[in-house]
């Protein structure tokens, strides 16, 4: 709720701005990958590359927004990107 006050542009909140301005959820993300046979650190960076371009999607690739929206530093998303080999679609 907090997060919601704090992005949105206007005074008055919407459901518009929930859906604009928090994380998706888990269900929310398509799983279509595979872990069989993966080790624990390629499922983790599987799922945590998968789930960094779900959040750039949901912002339009704009890193400031999607750093926000994930609660970490914009360096910190810079880094994963360049680790996971993340590039805009």
């Amino acid at each position: 709720m907090e997060r919601v006050v704090i992005m949105s542009l206007s005074e008055i909140i919407t459901a518009d701005d929930f859906e604009k301005y928090l994380v998706a959820t888990v269900k929310d993300i398509p799983m279509t990958l595979s872990f069989n046979g993966l080790s624990l650190k390629d499922a983790r960076d599987a799922f945590e590359r998968e789930y960094i371009i779900s959040a750039l999607k949901s912002n339009g690739w704009n890193i400031s927004e999607t750093a926000r929206q994930l609660d970490i530093e914009r360096t910190n998303l810079h880094r994963k990107i360049r680790q996971l080999n993340i590039h805009e679609e």
